[in-house]
């Protein structure tokens, strides 16, 4: 069941107590759609009925007027026009408390309150129709007072929380990438898959080629045994003939030394073509170009490697000649502190008094984490093992390459980003490699949407190499 399916069911429940209940809906899911979800039901039957919207403070309160006219779709304009009208009333809980004569809704919404107060006892009183949506624990004495005006109609468990956060709406879009033919990228890749594919042929896989590295854990077998028997079996002995030239080969190939060697060789050749692959430059383009199409929304980058993610960054940086993107990851360098104005940290006492502070990775990431939620930056590129105490919302994510792990990873993994929902996902890769075969093989979510490639414009920027979209 999907989100929206759940908070639609719950409001079933709700209507059918009469209109009165509570709803408890812990972060990350979206505690004000049910809202947005009731209200066009209530206008549709009682067009002329009018709604009390109760908020702790003016962060709530601004937050759910932009959310109700600012969702892109004709209730925009609907639920803005009675705003104005004041059939819809967002307030605060100290407005109402000098006010509260002046209002007799229809409905009343409690939304993400923190203790009870006379406040709230007095208007869902003088209410029709009550609602108390808590977003966050509350001590047991608070939660039983709202309880027992509003008893409980919903209360989302763990479960329902990591069955919906984890499987979200999600519309793709995949864009390919050409390595052309000429290029000394496209030779070092078959120099590398040639390879590879032999070492395959010879091992028989990539299990063997770990055993003929490490050895064997499941029998205590060491690597050099399992190399002396691969190298039987394909012919070779100690006492080869090697006047002849077939025998020669046969040496040079599979003697137990040559063939540990070629293990060796082989695992770093797989290692050295992802990071071909992942790394690709012609990818810089193409992501700048999505962001494009994004200006001042929140981006959240993901790459395979931090140095890459470092690369990218200074890429766009460039591009918009301001700093608009930040590394976020554990090899980020320590630099000069500063505070999220620019403004140089120094040492108040002690010995360094007077001198600069040195900030480390903890404390650079918590900065350009605030300097993300305060606008000051709107683009985060981070690695494929993001920091699981990131927490900023996010409008686009783009993934540079398939060898990354699949999204849902990532939605379990940052518990704390709120995402956009749909969560709109650009995926890039490189076509006819590797990336190309992993992308198609990752498994999607039967709310996981691929964007046709004819709905999207997509062209080559023959400056660049690669496909650019627009």
């Amino acid at each position: 069941m999907t989100q929206e399916e759940m908070f639609n069911d719950a409001i079933e429940r709700w209507n059918a107590r009469n209109g009165n209940g509570s709803f408890l809906i812990p972060h990350p899911l979206d505690s004000v759609r049910p809202i947005y979800l009731l209200l066009p039901r209530l206008f549709n039957r009682s067009p002329t009925c009018n709604v009390l919207i109760l908020v702790k403070d003016f962060e709530d309160k601004d937050y759910i007027k932009e959310y109700l006219t600012n969702q892109k779709n004709n209730y925009d304009s609907i639920f803005l026009n009675l705003i104005n009208k004041g059939q819809i009333h967002v307030l605060t809980d100290s407005w109402v408390a000098d006010n509260i004569n002046l209002y007799k809704p229809t409905l009343t919404i409690i939304y993400n309150p923190i203790s009870f107060t006379f406040v709230h006892l007095g208007i869902l009183d003088k209410s029709i129709y009550k609602l108390v949506i808590i977003t966050k624990s509350l001590d047991g004495r608070t939660k039983d007072s709202f309880y027992s005006c509003c008893p409980i109609v919903k209360e989302f468990k763990q479960n329902d929380v990591d069955n919906i956060r984890t499987n979200p709406p999600v519309e793709e879009y995949r864009i390919p990438i050409t390595i052309k033919d000429d290029t000394n990228d496209a030779k070092l890749l078959q120099y590398y898959n040639d390879n590879i594919r032999m070492s395959l042929n010879i091992f028989g896989g990539l299990d063997n080629i770990k055993i003929a590295m490490s050895g064997n854990n499941t029998n205590n077998a060491s690597s050099m045994t399992y190399c002396d028997k691969l190298a039987r079996d394909n012919g070779w002995n100690e006492y080869l003939d090697m006047s002849t030239e077939y025998n020669q080969q046969i040496d040079k190939l599979y003697n137990p030394i040559a063939i540990k060697e070629r293990a060796n060789s082989t695992y770093e050749m797989i290692r050295k073509r992802a990071r071909l692959l992942a790394n690709y430059s012609n990818k810089i383009n193409a992501i700048i170009d999505i962001i494009d199409s994004y200006k001042d929304k929140k981006i959240l980058i993901i790459n395979k490697f931090a140095d890459f993610a470092d690369e990218l960054t200074n890429n766009i940086n460039i591009k918009y000649n301001k700093e608009i993107c930040k590394s976020f990851h554990d090899k980020l360098k320590s630099i000069p502190a500063i505070d999220k104005d620019g403004n140089p940290i120094y040492y108040k006492t002690g010995a360094k008094k007077g001198k600069q502070k040195i900030m480390g990775v903890t404390n650079q990431k918590k900065l350009i984490q605030q300097l993300f939620n305060l606008g000051k930056i709107n683009i985060i590129s981070t690695t494929n093992s993001p920091d699981k105490e990131l927490n900023i919302d996010v409008d686009v994510l783009i993934i540079t390459s398939s060898l990354c792990d699949d999204i849902k990873s990532y939605i379990y993994r940052l518990s704390k980003c709120k995402f956009n929902i749909p969560i709109i996902l650009y995926s890039l890769y490189c076509e006819n490699t590797l990336e190309e075969k992993a992308i198609n093989d990752k498994q999607l979510s039967s709310n996981h949407v691929i964007v046709n490639k004819k709905d999207i414009d997509v062209k080559i920027d023959n400056n660049s190499d690669c496909y650019i979209v627009y």
